[in-house]
């Protein structure tokens, strides 16, 4: 039996190696676990492949949380001296009733 086992954790999250025939397809990004060569032949282009499917899909989400973030700092810049006011009209208040009490 030529049964050979790739690790393909990095591409599919699955921790048990699997286990693969002549014949049948290996996921780009998977890590050999035998130590006789095999041979095998390149179906897609990089472009088409589980991986750059996933490095498309992490740059999207962290340009989406770029965008996010950059809204967050311009909500936060406008609101913080807003606090500041409200927080020093609140201790100005409580100090001048503490002493009128």
């Amino acid at each position: 039996e030529q049964r050979i086992e790739f690790d393909e954790s990095a591409v599919t999250g699955e921790a048990l190696p699997q286990p693969k025939q002549p014949g049948e397809q290996v996921l780009a990004g998977s890590r050999l676990l035998s130590v006789r060569p095999v041979m095998m032949s390149v179906l897609r282009r990089h472009a088409e492949s589980t991986l750059a499917l996933m490095q498309r899909a992490l740059v999207a989400a962290l340009e989406r949380k770029a965008s996010l973030e950059r809204k967050s700092v311009r909500m936060a810049a406008a609101f913080t001296p807003f606090a500041l006011v409200v927080a020093v009209a609140a201790l100005v208040l409580n100090t001048r009733n503490a002493r009128a009490g």
